[in-house]
């Protein structure tokens, strides 16, 4: 079974409508605040999963920033107009070998 790896993009906060959300870039998935999850609401761009021996992480964190980058003052702005977060998440599962 190959190893897995995903970078990810995440405003995050309490009183956003996330799928209203415009940046300039569309969000690989988003979901509202509920009772009694999830606690927050969440707009988030992602590369994907990626399944493979060797997962580059450097390529896919800088792959993303890239896509993003045209995009900060809208981010900034959304930031500051909503309180949100802003998280930048490299997720890694690496599988042993039997």
């Amino acid at each position: 079974m190959p190893n897995e790896g995903e970078v990810y993009f995440g405003l995050f906060g309490d009183d956003f409508d996330p799928e209203s959300l415009s940046i300039g870039i569309a969000p690989t998935r988003t979901r509202r605040k509920a009772h009694p999850t999830p606690k927050r609401s969440s707009w988030v761009y992602s590369t994907g999963k990626m399944r493979s021996d060797l997962i580059d992480v450097y390529e896919m964190a800088s792959s993303l920033v890239a896509t993003l980058e045209p995009h900060v003052d809208r981010i900034l702005e959304a930031k500051r107009a909503y309180g949100l977060e802003a998280i930048l998440e490299v997720v890694i599962t690496i599988t042993g070998s039997s």
